[in-house]
């Protein structure tokens, strides 16, 4: 009885919280697992993953954001890091710092910073179009 009470505790303070096409908050981590998910995120600080395919999600205040599947249309608002191991997204990045577009076809839209400055940009892939806009 007092172990089932002391995981009940535990599964409370961890912050469970089911969410339809994500995974659990580890940490505050974010991992979006199925197909097709729609929305806004707050990572608080944390991290966010796609690891699935045609999502259309919003995410704000993310330490890093990875997009391991295809197809996806993401939109960040106050994140600093952008890695894009997957193939064929649209990236509305905003203000960035850094940005890794090791897949293919991606298409990042950043934002300069202050004094016109350019994040941070490695680009392995192949066919990958990453520019400023206003």
């Amino acid at each position: 009885m007092r172990l089932a009470l002391v995981c009940l505790g535990l599964f409370v303070l961890i912050g469970y919280s089911p969410r339809s096409g994500a995974a659990p908050d580890r940490l505050g981590d974010i991992s979006i697992t199925e197909d097709g998910q729609r929305g806004t995120k707050d990572c608080g600080g944390a991290a966010a993953s796609v690891l699935s395919n045609k999502n259309k999600l919003t995410f704000t205040n993310c330490k890093t954001v990875t997009l391991q599947g295809n197809k996806n249309k993401v939109t960040l608002k106050g994140c600093a890091k952008l890695e894009v191991p997957g193939n064929n997204n649209m990236v509305n990045a905003g203000l960035v710092k850094s940005i890794s577009t090791l897949g293919n076809k991606n298409t990042v839209l950043y934002k300069l910073g202050p004094k016109k400055k350019k994040p941070s940009i490695n680009n392995p892939g192949t066919g990958n179009k990453i520019r400023a806009v206003k």
